[in-house]
């Protein structure tokens, strides 16, 4: 089975984004390999919009377009945690959520949130619109660096208006202790800052990429360390959601840490050998 990538996995209505001008996490370095006997596929729609919406939706033919999709490895306990995220991404979508849905997610909140999500287009679009919302989420594998496995999940959110929303979250798993880690368990003992001045500069260059004047841009679009991290063959790369360090055209910006600059900073067993 071949290997899930940034470059690779997108989702049908996040690929032409803005019309195909812009890539997704376009600039990630590519993982290695699944790892020997770990093996990923992905599952389509176990949820769909329940017949009497459609029914209603059908009349006007703008039923909205709806894509749930699971994930299907050898190591059922990445299975849980990866599902249960794709899950929580869809109960949390709909415009009237007031707090995230969190812990254990049933079948039952799952669909309720997609029956959800398709009422609230019959209540909120013109009967004459040529609109249809959107909710895609999906998840993959990315290959792994040493003991971690690594995983992404992608969603696309539309509700109206110029455009709708990408969001990516990369998972990452310690195969050898068999848990989800985040950046900070890969930090060593008080490397936090340190860390977060490498990611700073990281920043700093980037914005030369987008900027003439780096302080300047930083006083409308000032820095801030991102948790949602992931390992690639070079270092480590920080996401950034649109509008969180760049207006909307300039996508999901990514810092870049080589590990060249984090021994001392990341644990080695998170370093490649």
């Amino acid at each position: 089975m071949n290997t899930l990538t940034p470059s690779t996995l997108r989702l049908p209505i996040a690929a032409s984004w803005l019309g195909g001008a812009l890539l997704l996490a376009a600039s990630t370095a590519q993982a290695a390999p699944m790892a020997q006997g770990l093996t990923s596929e992905v599952g389509y729609n176990e949820y769909s919009v329940s017949e009497s919406i459609l029914e209603q939706c059908r009349e006007d033919d703008r039923c909205p377009e709806v894509a749930i999709k699971y994930l299907n490895t050898s190591a059922p306990w990445i299975n849980t945690i990866v599902n249960q995220r794709v899950n929580s991404m869809v109960v949390n979508s709909g415009i009237r959520a007031e707090e995230p849905v969190t812990g254990n997610i049933s079948k039952a909140k799952v669909q309720a949130a997609v029956d959800d999500f398709a009422k609230e287009q019959l209540a909120t679009l013109p009967k004459d619109s040529s609109l249809s919302y959107e909710l895609n989420v999906t998840p993959g594998y990315l290959g792994h660096i040493g003991q971690t496995e690594l995983f992404v999940i992608d969603s696309y959110v539309y509700l109206g208006g110029a455009h709708g929303l990408p969001y990516r979250e990369y998972l990452v798993f310690d195969s050898q202790n068999k848990r989800q880690i985040t950046l900070n368990d890969m930090l060593l003992p008080k490397q936090a800052s340190r860390f977060e001045t490498l990611a700073r500069s990281a920043y700093r260059d980037w914005v030369k990429t987008v900027a003439d004047d780096v302080d300047s841009y930083e006083q409308s679009w000032p820095f801030s360390l991102s948790k949602n991290v992931t390992l690639t063959n070079t270092g480590i790369t920080l996401l950034y959601q649109p509008y969180d360090i760049g207006p909307y055209a300039y996508g999901m910006p990514e810092l870049h840490i080589p590990y060249t600059k984090l021994k001392g900073v990341v644990k080695p067993s998170y370093l490649p050998k």
